[in-house]
């Protein structure tokens, strides 16, 4: 009830309930929470590659149409 009324409680209820937990259901709690960590990571470094593809097929694109190294850079760092 608590948390439904105070949802900056959430957190730290469920942690709570983490310390509680028996030894086999803590295992899989933790299972759980590192699947979850890691596929954040991965969903992170994904975007991270795409937006870096991205990036230099723009910059190929402006090489062929003939922009300059310099008006090319401002693209890249205003994308940053």
């Amino acid at each position: 009830m608590l948390v439904k009324k105070e949802p900056k409680m959430r957190a730290p209820m469920e942690r709570l309930l983490e310390i509680n937990l028996d030894p086999a259901t803590r295992a899989l709690y933790d299972a759980r929470e590192k699947e979850r960590r890691d596929s954040r990571a991965r969903e992170r470094l994904a975007m991270q590659k795409g937006k870096a593809e991205s990036m230099a097929q723009v910059t190929q694109r402006m090489k062929a149409m003939g922009f300059s190294d310099e008006q090319i850079q401002l693209v890249v760092i205003s994308n940053q």
